[in-house]
């Protein structure tokens, strides 16, 4: 990890069928301020199988981000002896940052930076190389005027569900036992940035 891309490069010209580079003129990438690549590799030798398909992913020419698809079990886990953590769907093994879905066949593999904005639940889509970005990124650092800051969980609920792919709503002791008021909204994480009020 946070190797160049060039760097990368070299070393999986040996192993792989395949490699391709992809090179994403408006950042759109969490961790990118400047520049954002992608190298898509097929066929892929390890010392303990052979990988489908990977996609590294470069955040202004410094590698943060992984993702695996096929043969993971074989080739992340078969020899390790160390015991994965479950969190929701994923093993992870934290000190090597790397988070396994068995029933995806994928792998993440991710850098501080990287697992701290939850991007081991993205899924890069220019793993397929066929996939062209038809979005303009959102640059602004200022909160969405649809998040109202105090508002209760019922009356954002459902703004922020007609907004999103994906909506969880948790529950936490924390929150319950320290705050008065605990069904207001008072942090909000977008790409995993903090935001108080």
């Amino acid at each position: 990890m946070n190797e160049s891309l060039e760097k990368t490069v070299q070393k999986l010209k040996e192993i792989s069928k395949t490699v391709d580079t992809i090179s994403v003129d408006n950042p759109n990438f969490p961790l990118a301020k400047l520049k954002e690549e992608h190298l898509v590799c097929s066929q892929v030798k390890t010392s303990n199988g052979i990988i489908d398909k990977v996609v590294f992913t470069f955040a202004d020419d410094t590698l943060k981000y992984i993702e695996v698809r096929g043969n993971v079990q074989k080739v992340f886990v078969s020899k390790r002896i160390d015991t994965a953590r479950v969190y929701l769907n994923y093993d992870v093994y934290v000190a090597d940052r790397l988070f396994l879905d068995k029933n995806k066949d994928a792998a993440w593999i991710l850098t501080k930076e990287a697992m701290h904005t939850n991007l081991y639940a993205w899924e890069n889509p220019y793993i397929d190389l066929s996939y062209k970005d038809e979005t303009e990124p959102n640059s602004s650092d200022q909160i969405p005027a649809f998040l109202k800051m105090g508002a209760t969980i019922d009356e954002l609920k459902p703004i922020l569900e007609a907004r999103s792919n994906f909506t969880n709503t948790e529950k936490t002791r924390w929150i319950r036992s320290q705050c008065s008021n605990s069904d207001k909204l008072f942090w909000c994480r977008l790409f995993g940035v903090s935001k108080k009020n």
